[in-house]
């Protein structure tokens, strides 16, 4: 097959355009020069260098989310996916707790989650004994407090009998620090929460819903 000639005018053009391109051996790219500089080159794809503002809306799929740590979860905040951690607090205690109070007001400490930061959202505060033993003829009431306030009684148990105890409550603080405690006070007879003798340690869980 015989040679193509180019004709002088697509030489031409072709000479323009290739010019207007600068090679870079070192980096191996090739930079647009003049009107070219508006295309779109492989610099401009290189990772972290296109910004949400480029991308339009609704059209990220979960894979190109930034990669979250072990145990995390995607919940959405303030309009925004964000990897969160479900599980805010969890502390527990491997001794019995007497509890001798005989008002609520003076009720005795089971176990005290300590002061944390929540947003305000839904969480389950979750508390669990294996075992609350009751006095003769006697009655165990259990509340919930945040910090000094009595947000109310969570259970009763009365009889002479041992029952076990797990007490999920759900709560949607305010944007703020709040301090969950389970106090627990008696009528008649002293009372034991367990958290010993041969079970589980008792404890608080306070997860994100």
């Amino acid at each position: 097959m015989p040679p193509v000639l180019i004709p002088d005018d697509a030489a031409a053009q072709r000479d323009k355009e290739a010019a207007a391109f600068l090679w870079d051996p070192v980096n191996k790219l090739i930079t647009p020069q003049g009107s070219f500089q508006n295309l779109l080159v492989a610099g401009d794809l290189a990772p972290g260098s296109v910004g949400t503002s480029e991308l339009a809306d609704d059209n990220v799929t979960l894979a190109k989310l930034a990669e979250g740590t072990a145990g995390q979860i995607i919940e959405m905040v303030a309009g925004e996916p964000v990897w969160v951690t479900p599980e805010v607090h969890y502390s527990e205690i491997a001794s019995d707790v007497t509890i001798s109070a005989t008002t609520a007001a003076t009720a005795n400490t089971v176990i005290d989650s300590g002061s944390i930061t929540y947003e305000n959202v839904p969480y389950i505060v979750h508390f669990y004994s294996h075992r609350v033993g009751i006095g003769a003829s006697g009655q165990i009431v259990v509340n919930l407090w945040d910090g000094s306030t009595d947000l109310g009684r969570i259970a009763l148990y009365q009889g002479a009998s041992d029952i076990p105890c797990s007490l999920p409550i759900r709560v949607v603080p305010s944007a703020a620090s709040h301090q969950y405690i389970v106090k627990a006070w008696r009528v008649t007879a002293n009372g034991i929460i367990y958290g010993a003798s041969s079970g589980l340690p008792l404890y608080i869980r306070i997860a994100r819903v």
